[in-house]
């Protein structure tokens, strides 16, 4: 610990010096004999990484809708099968009285036939108090909301009309309809450009489904080439220029293709690949791609490697140098 303690107080000078390698690099040379010496001792670092070009077909189902035609017949047949979807059911708006006994509802038929007003006999004898408050009222109703002998009662009346006591779950009802809102159904004439959309999406959809299986089987059929993947759905075969894996075209740029380029034997034997889903499901796209023109990874030549090796003699040359003159200055 003491010396510690003494080490920690101790004054020391350091002089620092910034010596630019770039500068060094541009005063020295290289003699061939140096720079084959070099590349001799280095050659596994100059490498020429894995190469190719690659032909490629890409689908959307975009690229068939041209092809799309939607019939009266079918924006006719669609609407009928889905009729429900654009119908609004009728709702009545409905009001009781409700007693335990069946003689205390003919009591209350009597009286209304007599004349005597629904909603303050509602108030008077009807045991449901939650809707005798409103006179009976129920509010509006949908079909399936009351009691299946409830609402085929109501159902068999008008507006205005009131019902012969109906027992329910040992009680009586007498119901009165108070308004009715008939059902209502959009006309076909208003729905036909939305419905032509939804049958011209489902048919590009399959069309886009079956062209992609025909195009799978022309890949593997003819693996040597996309003409016929391509002619399946009138589209062209698209080439990029010779890439490695560092700079990957931007339409091929995707993991799915990547790999399958560069860690498949897909990129050494130019074959068709399979189909390749490059979409979503929002939208879908699928590829076909083959490599051309591939080369394997493999040294680089001396000469291929001159420029590169040169300049690591150089720098190697430089370092050396400003260590020296480092050592000299400090």
């Amino acid at each position: 610990q003491e010396l510690l303690a003494k080490l920690m107080l101790q004054k020391r000078q350091v002089r620092l010096a910034t010596l630019p390698i770039a500068e060094q690099m541009s005063k020295q040379t290289a003699s061939e004999e140096e720079l084959k010496a070099f590349y001799d001792a280095h050659k596994a670092n100059f490498i020429n990484p894995e190469k190719m070009a690659v032909e490629y077909v890409v689908v959307k189902p975009s690229d068939l809708a041209a092809n799309i035609q939607v019939t009266n017949e079918q924006i006719d047949t669609y609407y009928q099968t889905n009729k429900a979807k654009y119908t609004t059911k009728g709702e009545a708006r409905l009001a009781h009285i409700q007693v335990a006994s069946a003689d205390e509802a003919k009591a209350i038929e009597q009286e209304l036939k007599n004349g005597a007003d629904f909603a303050t006999l509602a108030k008077a004898k009807s045991a449901d108090k939650l809707s005798a408050t409103q006179g009976g009222d129920l509010g509006w109703a949908k079909a399936g909301v009351f009691p299946a002998a409830f609402e085929q009662a109501a159902n068999a009346l008008q507006a205005g009309q009131v019902s012969a006591p109906v027992q329910i779950e040992g009680n009586y009802h007498i119901i009165k309809v108070v308004e009715r809102k008939p059902e209502s159904v959009v006309p076909v004439a208003q729905l036909k450009s939305q419905i032509e959309q939804i049958i011209r999406q489902e048919l590009v959809l399959t069309d886009y489904s079956n062209a992609t299986r025909e195009m799978a089987n022309q890949a593997f059929e003819s693996n040597g080439s996309l003409e016929s993947v391509a002619k399946v759905a009138n589209l062209a075969v698209h080439k990029t220029a010779p890439f490695t894996r560092d700079n990957v075209p931007a339409e091929l740029n995707n993991d799915k293709i990547i790999r399958a380029l560069f860690d498949t034997e897909l990129g050494a034997n130019g074959q068709n690949s399979e189909a390749i889903d490059i979409g979503d499901s929002n939208n879908p796209q699928t590829i076909f791609v083959r490599s051309v023109d591939y080369k394997a990874q493999a040294n680089q030549t001396f000469d291929e490697a001159k420029a590169t090796v040169e300049q690591a003699v150089k720098l190697e040359k430089a370092s050396k140098a400003l260590f020296a003159k480092a050592q000299e200055e400090v």
